[in-house]
């Protein structure tokens, strides 16, 4: 018997997530955090965030650029075929 195969997958993720703020640091700091759960094609997708956010950075929209999150934890797990 001989046998060959291979597999592929490719993704890409832009969107927005929502935090709660979990702790106010002594300087002014707040750490969040968020998660985000999406199905897609009978796959589900998690999304955790947490980070450091400086009030200065947060903007009239209450949104923050995620390149403004210092020490962030991304993780982008999933369940499905």
């Amino acid at each position: 018997f001989q046998g060959k195969g291979d597999t592929s997958r490719a993704g890409s993720l832009t969107g927005s997530i929502g935090v709660k703020v979990r702790k106010m640091l002594p300087n002014g700091d707040l750490f969040v955090e968020g998660t985000k759960i999406v199905m897609i094609n009978h796959e589900e997708y998690h999304l955790y965030v947490s980070g450091v956010v400086r009030t200065a950075d947060i903007q009239q929209d209450n949104s923050v650029d995620s390149s403004l999150v210092a020490d962030s934890r991304v993780e982008f797990t999933g369940n499905g075929d």
